[in-house]
């Protein structure tokens, strides 16, 4: 055998100790033979195979190209002997990741919404590529996932795209500005976008500018978090220009483009500040489902259940962070306090009524009552309307 055949050799061995072994399911020197000759159609004797596992043992460590020691037992009695049975420890190495972890990544590409169905198979027959012959048998199940939970907008992943490089390049402070249309769903299902408030003589989508800060998910959507101009009069009526965080579904966004324009926006280190890793899930959390209006701190009253006071549900829709505290226990109920947005607080105690949790405190004035009240008419709205159909 040459050089280059010596070479092949060498790296067929490589290959069939990453794809087929593991430290369950080690190799012998027979089932390496059989698929050198099956996979490869190389032949090698014994020794051979032995001599090359030992350079590719030298070459990445014992620690990566393992062996197991088996003893056995001659059946005439004499002197024991030794079988070996090598295999990959595939977390010994940073560029190749076990079985394991990849079934933790196809677990993640199975139940992205950001991509469609296509894009999360081909990925997921990537990843199965990568695993060893038994890993594969782990994750047979993934052909029975539906289709329906993937994304059926096929731009979100181009907007994914455009996005991150912008981000990429207002991380070096270059300022990037995006333009797009945000569109909702009409009844017959399709994207339609939002249009300039009604007076103009003709209506034509309003276009949306903004500078791309960061890119988060939500309740399994993707939203953009970015910085938006806005026109605002001073003490003096004069007109001041500042800049306010906004976020948009990424899904909902058409007609995307990378903006030529940049301007300089003063307090953009500010902005970025608050969307830290530190500070980021306290944004998301007080954004409770998503609701764009402003949040502020406000108290709430949630009633114990049989002396106890399990706020599971609590935990659930806002975390373990620092968006919200007990701050009083009254003995049959404790006094939550908490930053939400007020139409996503009203939904909240909508959702949970039969708890009878109610907002007692807010740091904005009439906050509270505005809530309260608001519960009540769609309460007296839905009393209305389940008179009405009995009637009929």
């Amino acid at each position: 055998m040459g050089s280059r055949g010596k070479k092949t050799a060498i790296i067929a061995i490589y290959e069939i100790l990453k794809n087929y072994s593991s430290k369950d399911y080690p190799l012998s020197n027979r089932q390496i033979s059989d698929y050198l000759k099956k996979n490869y159609e190389i032949s090698l004797s014994r020794n051979t195979i032995k001599d090359n596992l030992i350079k590719l043992e030298e070459l990445y460590g014992d620690d990566v190209i393992c062996y197991q020691d088996i003893e056995r037992q001659r059946a005439d009695g004499k002197e024991d002997f030794y079988t070996y049975r090598y295999y990959f420890e595939r977390g010994k190495t940073e560029d190749i990741l076990t079985d394991e972890e990849i079934i933790k990544l196809i677990d993640v590409c199975l139940y992205a919404r950001n991509l469609t169905y296509q894009e999360a198979n081909d990925l997921n027959k990537k990843l199965r590529g990568m695993m060893t012959k038994e890993g594969r048998k782990k994750v047979n199940y993934i052909d029975d996932i539906p289709i329906k939970q993937f994304n059926e907008n096929r731009v979100t992943s181009d907007n994914l795209k455009i996005l991150r490089e912008v981000i990429a390049k207002n991380r070096e402070q270059k300022q990037q500005w995006v333009t797009f249309h945000f569109n909702y769903y009409n009844e017959k299902k399709q994207l339609v976008p939002l249009e300039y408030k009604k007076g103009r003589k003709k209506s034509k989508p309003r276009e949306y500018r903004v500078l791309p800060l960061r890119i988060c998910e939500r309740n399994h959507k993707y939203y953009l978090v970015c910085a938006m101009k806005i026109c605002k009069k001073d003490e003096d009526h004069k007109k001041k220009i500042d800049y306010k965080l906004y976020h948009y579904r990424i899904d909902l966004m058409t007609n995307l483009k990378d903006g030529s324009a940049r301007e300089s926006v003063k307090d953009l280190e500010e902005l970025k500040k608050r969307l830290s890793a530190e500070h980021i899930s306290d944004y998301i959390s007080s954004h409770l489902y998503m609701f764009y209006d402003e949040p502020t701190r406000m108290k709430i009253e949630i009633p114990k259940v049989n002396g106890i006071a399990n706020l599971t549900f609590l935990v659930d829709a806002f975390g373990l962070e620092a968006a919200w505290h007990q701050e009083k226990d009254k003995g049959d109920s404790v006094i939550v306090s908490i930053i939400c947005s007020p139409n996503a607080m009203k939904v909240f105690l909508m959702q949970y009524a039969d708890k009878n949790i109610k907002v007692i405190d807010s740091i904005q004035n009439g906050i509270q009552e505005e809530i309260n009240q608001k519960i009540r008419e769609s309460c007296e709205k839905l009393l209305e309307t389940i008179s009405s159909n009995n009637a009929t």
